[in-house]
């Protein structure tokens, strides 16, 4: 429910059994059981802001209000939101209350020294692993997201355009971020800035790529999709996710990060500790000497965003930001070098496979290990559904049963010229010369398409082609590689960049192959 939706809801009512009612919806959709007062308090704050703006006159004790004390004995009529919510009684100014806790001072007058290389080639294994909880840690490491976004909510694509004292390559533009709380708003409309990234952008989008095709990630996709739908509030959805993903991420931070020091109150590490280091690495590596520090690290990491309507009310978040400044660095922060990834092997199926052997009396069974890879994994599951068998080991033996009944191949298929061959038919085809033709015709079709056009071109990026040719974005990302400079030459003839694309809807509505 969302803050708006939450008072209008609430405003007029002036039964306190009503009024109970829409506060325990709300916080049983707000708050996790593990929520410390601080945390219940920071979530309510959007909530609080609407409720203290109804006038004085408007309450009622009995009906919309009741009379609290204050800590110096005085009268204080409140709106029952305060009280039905729980947060009546929170100490906030008192002895141990919120306000008077002093955590991140703490952490500030005892800063601790991030091991750089250590992190970077941490980061960079995770990123490399077929783990669907590890590689998520990797992206969170090398990006300074928070779990959900990497989890459900965020999206990146590549900054092709950026000012000259910045290294091209290493950053993103970045949607979906936890604290706007843009669900209702269309993906293309959300705030969207650019991240500078630890990694080489090309690496941590195809290693985003792997981790959104496994088939963890497609269930909790899913499940978003699902709830959503039924009309279930996007806070309890990512309470959900966190519920069922949170301990096993802080495990594999635990686990790898062995060299990185505890932020201090902290018992254990955690994805937080991870934002930290992020956001010192990264204002470290590449701002510049005439932008203020802070600064740079508040627009990192989110809490400060670029907008037409910023002023230096905005400079607020920075304050945030300086919760985050308790590392500091006292080495280099190199630029690493590009990823290489091996096949994803996410699962091992155990199958029995009988072999006959044709001598006399002698037969016997051999088990296999079998690793497949999580696109394989998913079409053996959706087969074992179809085909209403057991377990994976019944589909794999089946698959056996049917390649043994096929006629043995009169002679190898020739190399296939597909450049003549027309739409439909192509779009039919697999194997990566189909692929790679599918992707040539996209981009033929952009070009077409921008040497004849008289208003708006378009740029040719990954997710251009990708829209075009249907193909994925890692196979897109090797072809452009291979054709690179075509697409450089074209893109500069039309002074084209990835913002050239933005709020332009689908390309496929206007350019098709």
């Amino acid at each position: 429910m969302t803050p708006q939706e939450y008072f209008d809801r609430i405003k007029d009512l002036h039964n306190p059994d009503e009024i109970k009612t829409v506060c325990e919806t709300l916080t049983d959709d707000l708050f996790n059981e593990t929520d410390k007062p601080k945390t219940r308090v920071n979530k309510l704050t959007p909530y609080n802001k609407l409720i203290t703006a109804i006038p004085d006159d408007n309450l009622t004790e009995g009906e919309n209000a009741y009379i609290q004390t204050r800590s110096d004995g005085s009268y204080w009529k409140r709106h029952l939101h305060f009280k039905f919510t729980g947060i009546a009684d929170t100490n906030f100014n008192g002895k141990d209350g919120i306000n008077t806790k002093t955590v991140v001072l703490d952490r500030l007058e005892n800063q601790q020294e991030i091991p750089v290389n250590d992190y970077l080639e941490t980061t960079v294994k995770l990123l490399q692993s077929s783990d669907p909880h590890e590689l998520a840690i990797g992206l969170i490491a090398a990006s300074g997201r928070r779990p959900i976004e990497i989890l459900a909510r965020g999206s990146f694509t590549l900054e092709e355009k950026l000012p000259a004292y910045l290294k091209p390559g290493y950053f993103v533009q970045f949607r979906g971020q936890a604290k706007k709380r843009e669900y209702d708003v269309a993906e293309d409309e959300r705030t969207e800035y650019r991240i500078g990234l630890l990694v080489p952008a090309v690496s941590f989008l195809q290693a985003f790529e792997r981790f959104q095709a496994m088939p963890e990630t497609k269930e909790i996709l899913e499940f978003v999709k699902t709830e959503t739908a039924k009309g279930t509030y996007a806070e309890q959805i990512n309470a959900s996710i966190d519920d069922r993903r949170g301990n096993s991420l802080r495990r594999v931070v635990q686990r790898n990060f062995t060299s990185l020091p505890k932020r201090q109150k902290d018992t254990e590490l955690n994805p937080k500790a991870l934002r930290a280091v992020y956001v010192n690495l990264i204002t470290e590596r590449d701002c510049p000497k005439n932008i203020n520090r802070l600064l740079w690290a508040s627009r990192a990491i989110g809490h400060f965003v670029d907008s037409a309507k910023v002023s230096d009310r905005d400079l607020m978040h920075l304050v945030t930001t300086l919760g985050y400044s308790d590392y500091y660095i006292d080495s280099e922060v190199p630029y690493t070098p590009e990823i290489t990834f091996t096949p994803i092997e996410t699962k091992e199926i155990m199958t029995t496979k009988t072999i006959e052997k044709t001598e006399e009396t002698n037969t016997r069974k051999e088990r296999k290990s079998v690793s497949v890879d999580s696109e394989a994994f998913a079409r053996i599951k959706e087969l074992q559904t179809e085909w209403g068998l057991e377990n994976q080991q019944s589909v794999i033996s089946k698959l056996l049963e049917m390649l043994d009944k096929q006629p043995e191949p009169k002679a190898q298929k020739p190399e296939r010229n597909l450049q003549d061959i027309d739409t439909e038919s192509l779009k039919k085809l697999r194997g990566e010369d189909a692929v790679n033709e599918k992707i040539r015709r996209a981009f033929e079709a952009i070009t077409t398409y921008n040497d004849s056009a008289t208003e708006k071109r378009w740029c040719v990026n990954n997710q251009g082609l990708r829209q075009i040719s249907g193909c994925n974005g890692q196979a897109v990302s090797v072809w452009m590689k291979e054709h690179q400079t075509s697409i450089d030459d074209h893109n500069k003839k039309y002074n084209l960049g990835q913002y050239d694309n933005k709020g332009r809807g689908d390309i496929t509505e206007v350019i098709k192959w």
